[in-house]
């Protein structure tokens, strides 16, 4: 079944793409120095993010917001080594709160789950190495 979106979802996925047609250069720029080895790979993420968001808006689809990870998703992992189950919120970087499991989509993390799907398996490289987890559950945490 085909629910459709919310007018207060759909706002607040517009108001993404807004933000990211006015203010990803700027971000970028803060975040990613010109020079810096990462800032391609972002760029990438941030137009295939905004591709992705308009063909939800789109397709009217709400079912999509708890198959896809989206800026405002509520996602549910496990981890692959020792089966630990971690939830998190994906938030905008001036968001982002460790203690209370917001993390930005710019970390190692959040840039891994931005878009992944439910049952999907990602790798997370850091500083001190990678790690996989699985995507268990993902829900809207978007205005309903």
């Amino acid at each position: 079944m085909n629910r459709s979106l919310s007018d207060p979802i759909t706002a607040s996925l517009v108001e993404q793409l807004v933000f990211f047609d006015e203010q990803k250069t700027s971000l970028l720029e803060r975040h990613f120095p010109e020079h810096h080895r990462d800032r391609r790979g972002m760029e990438l993420l941030i137009n295939r993010y905004r591709e992705r968001l308009e063909a939800i808006v789109a397709e009217n689809n709400r079912d999509v917001l708890s198959q896809t990870v989206l800026i405002g998703s509520n996602v549910t992992v496990r981890s692959d080594e020792d089966g630990t189950v971690e939830s998190y919120t994906i938030v905008m970087p001036e968001a982002a709160n460790i203690e209370e499991c917001c993390i930005s989509f710019l970390s190692p993390l959040g840039q891994e789950l931005l878009l992944s799907e439910k049952g999907q398996i990602i790798t997370v490289q850091t500083p001190a190495g990678s790690y996989e987890l699985t995507v268990v559950d993902i829900t809207s945490g978007l205005p309903a």
